[in-house]
């Protein structure tokens, strides 16, 4: 009678014994489980950070085109300011051949004066 009982309770701690083993398996996977959540949190702020990245690498690109045309803006304002200098001096000219025009109708007339207060010769 008590070996047997010794026997049952030996097969019963046998069996515990697996059970142990199979909990402590699971203990470790778990252990892994988490290990691999842990990695997969990382892989998504990477992800995350990856994507404001590339948002500021295209603000960047933006940024820089808007630079060029800036450029070009101020190149053709210094443009335009050359066009402005060269029409005033144009009008400068203008002036002065209306000037030169009226100084040659002045002159025609004083050779008419000077022919008739000369009288004929």
């Amino acid at each position: 009678m008590t070996t047997m009982r010794l026997q049952r309770t030996n097969m019963t701690t046998m069996r515990l014994q697996r059970t142990n083993m199979t909990t402590m398996r699971l203990q470790r996977t778990n252990m892994t489980t988490m290990r691999l959540q842990r990695t997969n949190m990382t892989t998504m702020r990477l992800q995350r950070t990856n994507m404001a990245t590339r948002k500021l690498q295209r603000t960047n690109m933006t940024t820089m085109r808007l630079q060029r045309s800036n450029m070009t803006m101020m190149r053709l304002q210094r443009t335009n300011m050359t066009t402005m200098r060269l029409q005033r001096t144009n009008m400068t000219m203008m002036t002065l051949q209306r000037t030169n025009m009226t100084t040659m109708r002045l002159q025609r007339t004083n050779m008419t004066t000077m022919t008739l207060y000369k009288g004929p010769t």
